[in-house]
């Protein structure tokens, strides 16, 4: 189909290619244009040598996207570098050309690709880090001097599309928050997650519990102290001393059955400690006077909340 180099002793290997490739940061476009005449106009790339793609962004519109549609063949020419030589009255290249066939990636393009990705993720309970992903992605193109690290973009991107998903799946805006607030790496088992969200609203603890947390949470947001384990001799009033003595004996079977992915069971025993969080409140000042009696309080406080969000932040479901 293509002419074969004169100089085919100058043929680069592939891997050369694809070295220069992701070195160069631009290139020459040239498509089919009107009436008969070539259209060629210097582009910014992105390489990818797993799929041995190449990724131009342009405006929505314009002349190069309405030559594509009317034929989808290009060339694409790459210079890394041209010494002129005076003397041989020469110039020497080192480039690549490439030929292919172009595609057009909208937004409803990648919203369908990052939807499938979830979807096999999900679905295939995968246990693959997002991030390690992405990771491994940049490293691919982190030769392209000019390219910005987009992981965080991308996270944002997948989340807002996971989000959708979701509710598409009947979950509800309070249930997805609880799970998805926690910024998950890893999606295998977040459906399990959302479920025992969703089991834990259905019980008669969850309200006073979920206001419970919230009001843990904006109360350690305003204390950076550094307060350490708790201090069982410094509890003094008998409400915190239920409390931390239940809290003990929970953790070690709430602990077992999240080991286990039994995250409606984890809930369900921390439901257990509803009586004493509710006394904890009504009958203990957190924030006294006395600052040994405060910190050690707000590190009972701490390791309630670490206990209470394992599967999910449950402040989500307060109303």
């Amino acid at each position: 189909m293509f002419p074969a180099m004169r100089r085919s002793d100058k043929a680069l290997p592939e891997r050369e290619v694809f070295d220069m490739l992701q070195h160069c940061t631009s290139g020459v476009l040239a498509l089919c244009g009107k009436d008969g005449y070539p259209y060629a106009v210097p582009v910014s790339h992105v390489c990818d040598p797993k799929s041995k793609k190449l990724y131009f962004h342009c405006f929505r519109e314009g002349y190069k996207l309405d030559l594509i549609r009317q034929n989808d063949r290009l060339s694409f020419c790459v210079v890394e570098r041209d010494d002129v030589v005076p003397e041989e009255f020469a110039t020497h290249f080192r480039s690549t050309v490439l030929f292919g066939r172009a595609r057009i990636v909208t937004d409803d393009a990648l919203r369908r690709h990052a939807l499938g990705f979830l979807r096999i993720l999900i679905e295939k309970k995968l246990p693959l880090s997002l991030r390690e992903v992405l990771a491994e992605t940049v490293s691919i193109l982190s030769t392209n001097a000019t390219m910005k690290d987009p992981t965080e973009g991308v996270i944002a991107f997948f989340m807002d599309r996971l989000r959708g998903l979701l509710r598409d799946r009947g979950y509800t805006p309070d249930e997805i928050e609880a799970v998805l607030s926690q910024n998950p790496d890893r999606f295998d088992n977040l459906i399990e997650r959302l479920d025992a969200v969703r089991a834990f609203a259905e019980m008669p603890e969850p309200a006073s519990l979920a206001a419970a947390n919230k009001r843990i949470t904006n109360i350690l947001k305003k204390s950076d102290v550094n307060t350490g384990q708790v201090q069982p001799d410094v509890l003094v009033e008998d409400s915190e001393k239920k409390l931390f003595t239940d809290m003990t004996a929970v953790k070690p079977q709430a602990d077992q059955k999240f080991a286990a992915g039994d995250y409606t069971g984890t809930l369900k025993t921390m439901a257990q400690l509803h009586d004493d969080v509710d006394a904890f409140f009504t009958n203990v000042m957190v924030m006294a006077d006395d600052q040994k009696l405060r910190n050690n309080r707000i590190a009972l406080l701490k390791q309630l909340h670490t206990m209470m969000n394992q599967v999910a932040d449950i402040s989500k479901l307060a109303s």
